[in-house]
């Protein structure tokens, strides 16, 4: 996926607006380089961490 396709999926994303309502230079670019080696399910538990939004309930349902 490239970063102008990731950028387009970001801005439709539910979480954008919030985030974006945080800070507005979202997506930096020290984080795109950071995550840029990261699978997208690696990235995307990653931001989850950050955001605070991580699906722990799922989680906790299959212990």
């Amino acid at each position: 996926m490239t970063q102008a396709q990731w950028k387009c999926q970001w801005k439709k994303s539910p979480c954008y607006l919030s985030s974006h309502q945080l800070d507005k230079s979202l997506p930096l670019k020290s984080y795109m380089q950071l995550i840029s080696n990261l699978s997208r399910h690696q990235s995307t538990l990653l931001t989850q961490l950050c955001m605070g939004h991580l699906p722990l309930n799922q989680h906790l349902f299959q212990i």
